[in-house]
Order: C-alpha cells, then structure tokens, then sequence
C-alpha cells in the first residue's frame, strides 16, 4: 500500500513549534528535549539500518521513520510510536532514539507522524495513526517484520491517538485489516477524558465529550499498559497528578469494557521522562513492554532467559517468605496489574504485623454531604502519611512527609453492597501494596 506519491516530507523543525517560542507556559524545557533528541536519533541512525521519511499518505506529515536490527532476520516484532506535542508540534525523526533498546532486542520500531493543528485536528488525526498501521501491515513483511505481531504505543497526544486506534473498531475494515491487527498497546501520559479541558485540540469544543476515547471503547488489544508519572505535569497551568487520575480511569473504562490493563507508574519522572523511558533499557516501562513482548514474541538471548528465570525465583521466594512471616493477614494486592479492593473496612499492615492504617466505608447522610472512603495512614511516629486530593488520587508519602510514593491511586463510586449490607467503595492499588505494605482485611 505504497502511496507513490511525489511530495517533499515536511522537515523536523524545531525551531517553529508553540513549545521552543513559548517556553514561559512548560515546565519541561522542551528546546533542550529536542535538540538532545536529535543528536541522540543521529546516533542510533549511525548505528542500525533505517528509512526515514517514508509516506503513507498524501500530506507531507503522513511519514514514517522505520529502524531495523543489525543482521538478517524475519518475522521479527513490530512496534509502532506515535510522538506527542499538544497536537500542533512533533515529528517522527526527534523519537528515533527510542528505538535502540528494541533494536538490540530485535524489535522492529516505526515512528510515526501524523497531521497537525491548523491542517488537522483530533479526531480526524486518528485517521493517520490508522494509515500508518495499515502501511505497516502491508509493507512490513518484505521488510523482516511480522504484520501479525504489531504493537502500538503513543505519548500525550500520541496515546490518546493510540487509545482511539487500539480500542475501537471498525477502522479497520476500510483499509482491510484485520480486527485485531494490533495485539497491544503501551499509552504513556495520555488524557483520555476530554469532557474537562477547555482546550481541547478540537474544531468545535462542544464536541469534546463524545469525541473522548474513555467513552469509546468497542474492543480492547490482548495486553494494554497505561502508564505515567504520578506527579508529572507539563504546562505550568495544569493541575499535578492529571495524568495518573486519567490513566487510572480509562484503565477502569477498559476493564468496564471486558477488557484488561495494567498500570503502571512511573514515580519521579516529570512529562518529557516519562517518553524517554519507553527508550531506556532499565526503565519499568521498557522492561513491562519486552515482557509483553518475551510472552512468545520475542526469542531473548539465553543469557537473559536464564536471568529473567533467577530473577522469578527470587521474587516467588521473598514473596512466600513475606506471606509466612505475615500468616494471619491476607494479602489483597499481589498481581502486576492494578487491582480493586472492595471492603466495607480493611487495614494497612506493615512488615512487622503492626498496624499502620485503616480503610473504612462512610455512609452518606440524609442529605448526601458526606459518604465515600475514608484512608489514614500515619508513620510511627503519628504523622499523616496519606493525602487524599480532590480528584481522587491518593499520594503516599515517604518517611520524610515529603517525597511522593504512589501507592494508591482512584477511589471508585461506591457500589451496591451485599443484600442487607450499604454499599462498598473500592480502593484500587498498585502492586508496590505487597511490597511496601500488607493489606489485611480485619
């Protein structure tokens, strides 16, 4: 599906974009981001075999810039990055760089572009992310990939483009694709909520809602990471913990949906990091996306077989180890994925059996001014440790009362409870709970 057509891409320009002439409104400085950028994708373009500026379509943006494994090979994972940038700035060459850790690891990885504020807005810039997948199924095969294992991440604007792509149907049929062509997908500091934003990248903003990838979900991809920083926050206008509050509430959409999503945060780092580190080989995300990948879809090296089988064990044993020591306590949170507990009440354990704090479910009154859950947590020397903001979003602190730890993130609506008993709020947690704390019910 080669589109043939005699057009000039349009250039990675810098130079030009609302963040590099408005610097005053980022607390990321994004000039520096792109100009390490670059020298870094200039690197890894010395290094591996590439094509840039392929097109897929018929606008100068619609381009493509696809890395290679050193050697022959076929049949080997793809996987598809579709940048950020606000929707009005962005191009596929400053994320080249991402690229080296699944080089190594024998990953195909595509950067893709796509139309721009004020040629194109969203929604109709999903329209390119699904070209793109399609040009990559067609043509990737005669390439060494293997059209049948693509997976697709984005980053800010690009997640929410790879929400609407990777949880919709019927885009797919058009360019005809199979239903489930992308097998997973990797969202990285996405909102997916657009019903709040007063400056939605959208012709007409009271359109906003509807056009939401939260309240679109038809299908869902067989492995799904949502990921983010619990306090990044990019414009000096925006609220901190926006990302984790959408990330945690799409991830219930989803699950809502039938389908399934694992959380992932990504603590310390701010907007411009949290992109980085799908391209860092120690980062929990980079090291989340290759075991979604290991599952079958890509061959590791012996080597590293053998130390993902070492690291395993250890962990099952310091797990067991921790499950003896703390007998009489049930452990409610134990998986990779964010998990929900629903109790009318449950304490917080620590390691050494004391307890540390108590959930407990408060009943609405008559005129429905209070009702919801309740979280203390205090250290031992009684200081609150616990702060839980409006939005929902509980933050854990460190001993210190001032680093953030996220431990718990979206406090869910209260639900119908059993016959005879009031409803039940229900505390989501990320799997940190079993390392950090025990949660036992009383």
């Amino acid at each position: 599906m080669e589109s043939g057509v005699s057009l000039i891409p349009r250039p990675a320009v810098a130079s030009g974009y609302y963040s590099h002439r408005h610097p005053e409104a980022f607390l990321v400085d994004w000039r520096r981001f792109y100009r390490e950028a670059d020298a870094r994708t200039v690197a890894v373009r010395q290094q591996f075999p590439h094509e840039a500026n392929i097109l897929y379509g018929t606008h100068p943006t619609q381009i493509l810039d696809v890395y290679y494994p050193t050697g022959a090979g076929s049949g080997r994972p793809v996987l598809i990055f579709v940048h950020g940038g606000g929707f009005r700035e962005g191009h596929p060459a400053h994320y080249g760089f991402l690229a080296r850790p699944f080089l190594e690891r024998s990953v195909i990885f595509i950067s893709a572009g796509y139309r721009l504020i004020p040629e194109c807005y969203f929604p109709e810039s999903t329209e390119d992310v699904a070209e793109a997948i399609a040009w990559a199924y067609y043509n990737i095969g005669q390439r060494g990939g293997d059209p049948n294992r693509m997976f697709l991440a984005g980053h800010s604007a690009g997640a929410r483009l790879g929400a609407c792509v990777a949880y919709s149907a019927g885009w797919q049929r058009p360019l005809a694709l199979p239903a489930g062509v992308i097998k997973g997908a990797v969202l990285i500091s996405g909102r997916y909520d657009l019903s709040a934003l007063e400056d939605a990248p959208v012709r007409d903003q009271s359109t906003r809602a509807e056009l939401s990838p939260i309240g679109a979900i038809e299908r869902a991809p067989s492995r799904s990471i949502l990921a983010f920083g619990p306090t990044e926050k990019n414009r000096v206008d925006q609220p901190i913990g926006l990302q984790a509050k959408q990330a945690l509430v799409f991830a219930e959409a989803i699950r809502s949906a039938g389908g399934s999503a694992a959380v992932l945060p990504l603590e310390g780092l701010d907007h411009q990091q949290t992109a980085e580190a799908l391209g860092d080989a120690e980062s929990p995300l980079y090291q989340a996306v290759i075991k979604g990948f290991a599952r079958r879809d890509i061959n590791m090296p012996r080597t590293m077989v053998l130390s993902s089988v070492v690291s395993a064990a250890i962990a099952v044993i310091v797990m067991l180890l921790m499950q003896r020591v703390l007998t009489p306590q049930r452990v409610a949170a134990q998986s990779s994925d964010l998990q929900e507990v629903r109790a009318s009440a449950f304490t917080l354990v620590g390691p050494d059996g004391t307890t540390i704090g108590r959930w407990q479910y408060v009943a609405p009154a008559a005129d429905g001014s209070r009702g919801g859950g309740v979280l203390n947590v205090y250290n031992n020397d009684g200081k609150q440790r616990v702060k839980l903001n409006p939005n929902g979003i509980v933050a854990v602190y460190d001993l210190d009362g001032t680093t953030p730890h996220f431990l718990a993130g979206y406090i869910s609506p209260p639900v119908p409870g059993p016959t005879g008993n009031p409803p039940v709020n229900g505390l989501q947690l990320d799997s940190r709970a079993t390392i950090d704390y025990i949660l036992g019910a009383p």
